[in-house]
This record gives structure tokens, sequence and C-alpha cells, in this order.
């Protein structure tokens, strides 16, 4: 067990260290989760910087929150989802990646078409949204399009179960207003479509305003969001005519089993990640951060920084790229706040560690280091306490 949290602990002091800039003046590695270009066909250009500048798409090209996808005339472009799906972005459309973050995935459709597989199942605490001017439609897994001609939006469902809420403006109480907007949230299935539009969301959120106004109580309010509510999904319909092309292109096996088989992290974040380990080694000469016997285990500074780099992949694969401990380890569960402000702690000793050993010498500086190195002992004697607890 002390050996576990001696590696876990140095592992966290050498994240901390790649991404606070110990690596020779080097930006911090992004770990964030990323689209990627897949295929396209035609005119396809992206924007880094909220539409000011465009630039030619490339395959692969890694996409990030606020990037803006656009198509021209007899074009299109996929875009793939690591771990979720993909989806095709039409021809004279614009596409906006609004939120993506480690649970939280949102794309808003500014104009045009996009189809959407979401072949991966989303967890309890996933949320992935398509919006529009009009109206927002929330997934768990599904095959759908969303379309925005600039006056309709409309949702079709090839596949699944879709939740579509429009964009009104409801004049009451905050929770009648929460009840009033779960009236007008509507499932669209598999071969079903719902169109809405600001005038009819204008017309929804003052028929919605007025009749609650009159209702004297909660009671009376939910009676008449029932009814409401049973005229209101009457906007569901069945799909005319069947669903062109893109779902069986962005289909295909060998596209959703790319889909899985592609890491959150792209391959040359991985690459530069692994190249901040040898910078990190070569910084400190080989001698690793820990050098010194901890409890009653001593290791050679060549051991250490071979377990520093080992343990990088271990610590990863533990949080799914979602942070450095957000996870509850072994036993004992903390905020990413508590760990961040450890681990902070931690890296300022290691950083005068390697600084001492810079300027005066590794072994004067084993020497003037032992308070520093004492710190961290008493940060590993709690957590090892903690554990035991």
């Amino acid at each position: 067990m002390k050996k576990w949290i001696l590696g876990y602990s140095i592992t966290l002091v050498f994240l901390m260290i790649c991404i606070f800039g110990c690596t020779g003046g080097k930006s911090a590695v992004k770990t964030e989760p990323a689209y990627l270009v897949d295929t396209y066909v035609g005119n396809v250009a992206v924007s880094h910087d909220n539409g000011n500048a465009w630039s030619p798409v490339s395959a692969g090209l890694a996409l990030r929150q606020s990037d803006i996808i656009r198509t021209e005339s007899n074009s299109f472009c996929d875009i793939l989802m690591p771990k979720r799906g993909i989806f095709r972005i039409s021809d004279n459309s614009e596409v906006s990646i609004s939120r993506l973050v480690s649970n939280i995935e949102s794309l808003t459709v500014n104009r045009g078409k996009i189809s959407v597989n979401v072949s991966q199942k989303l967890a309890d605490n996933e949320s992935f949204r398509v919006e529009t001017s009009s109206g927002v439609v929330a997934v768990r897994g599904t095959e759908f399009t969303v379309e925005d001609d600039g006056t309709n939006m409309t949702t079709e469902v090839k596949e699944g179960t879709v939740q579509v809420k429009p964009n009104v403006t409801v004049n009451a109480a905050a929770d009648v207003r929460d009840l009033a907007d779960q009236a007008v949230t509507l499932s669209v299935t598999s071969n079903q479509s719902l169109s809405l539009n600001a005038s009819d969301n204008e017309k929804t959120g003052k028929e919605l305003s007025d009749g609650l106004s009159k209702a004297k109580s909660v009671e009376e309010a939910k009676k008449f969001l029932d009814g409401y509510r049973q005229n209101y999904t009457r906007k569901v319909v069945k799909k005319s005519g069947s669903f062109d092309k893109s779902f069986d292109e962005i289909g295909k096996p060998e596209r959703l089993q790319k889909v899985q088989n592609t890491p959150r992290v792209t391959e040359e974040e991985k690459k530069e990640l692994d190249q901040s380990v040898k910078d990190i080694q070569a910084k400190t000469g080989q001698k690793g951060i820990a050098s010194d016997k901890v409890e009653d285990r001593s290791t050679t500074r060549e051991e250490d920084a071979a377990e520093l780099a080992s343990n990088v992949g271990k610590v990863q694969e533990r949080t799914g790229q979602k942070g450095i401990a957000e996870k509850k380890v072994s036993d004992r569960a903390t905020s990413k706040e508590q760990d961040m402000k450890d681990v902070g702690n931690v890296a300022n000793d290691a950083q005068s560690r390697l600084k001492a050993r810079k300027t005066i010498g590794s072994d004067s500086a084993d020497s003037q280091s032992g308070s520093k190195m004492k710190s961290a002992r008493d940060l590993l004697k709690k957590q090892t306490e903690d554990t035991g607890n």
C-alpha cells in the first residue's frame, strides 16, 4: 500500500510539473477532449477564433470547444466524436462546437443540417445536445437529423429517441416555469419528425404565461399544463419519405469501430505528453523526483524515473482523461480541489529540490532538501493513515 501511494503521489507531482511549465518553456500539455475531422468533400473550412479567420480543414484535424465548421455548396464534412459517435455536416451549413468537456457535449447548428449517429450510449452523468435558435435536442444514443433553414427547425429521428425542448419564454414563478418547460418538452422517436419556429415558440410562451397566471394553486397549474401538453404533442408527426444516404455512410461498421477505438485525446497530444516525460527526465538528469528513502522502501533514481513514466498512463486510465484525481482512489475519496491543493504542495517541494540539484550539486542538494522532502513524506504518511481509515 505504501509503495502504491508513493507511486500515485509521485505521478501527481510529475503531471503538475508537466502541466505548469517545467518542460523547458514549452506550452502546457492539452488533455481536453477533441473531435476529429474524419472525411470531407468539397470546400470545408474551420475557424478557431469565433469566425474571424477561416482555414481549410484536413483529415485528422483536431476540433475543440468553440471551433466552427463551415461547408459550401456540394460539400460535406464527417466529424468523429471519439467514444461517442459521428456526425455529418451537410452542404451550405455552419456548426459550432459550443461545449466539449469531459461529460458535457453540445453542438449548435447556426444554419443548415447535420446528421448524427450517437453510437455509444451516454452514461447517467453525461449529456449530448444539439441546439438551434428555436430549440434544444437532448440525446442519449440514437440516429437523428437537425436542420435549421433560418426560419424552421426540423428534427427527424431514424432510430432511438430524442427529447426536444422549444425555446419559449414563460412568465411564471420558477417552480411552475419548470413544470411548463416539462410540458412542452416532446419525445421524438423512430421515424417521427418535429418542426419548430420562433413565431410558434412566441405564441406557445404567451399561451403558457396566460394560462398559468389564472391558476390559483400549483395543483391548478399542473392541471392546466396537463391539458396543454395533450394538445402540444400533436406537433410530433410521422416522418414522410426516407432518410438520405448520410446515415448509411456514417453508420458503416468500420467507421463505428473507429469511433470506439479512437482515444478522447489525440495521438498528437499523446506524443506531446510522452515528450514531456523525456524532457522532465532530461532536466533531472534521470535522477527522478523521489531519490531519498521513503518509509521502508528505497529505490534508485533511475527506478523512480521509470516509475514516473509508467504511472502516467495508469493515472490517465484511472481518471479517463477527466482530471488528475477526479475518481475515488483506493478507500480514500477526495474532491478535485483537495487533490490539486495537496499536489501543489508536493510539486513546490519537488521543484525546489530540482533547483537545488542544478545550482549546488546532487550530493549537497540531497542534504539541503531533507526538510523539503520531509513535508512530502509527512503528506504521504497522512495519505496512508487516511487510506487505512
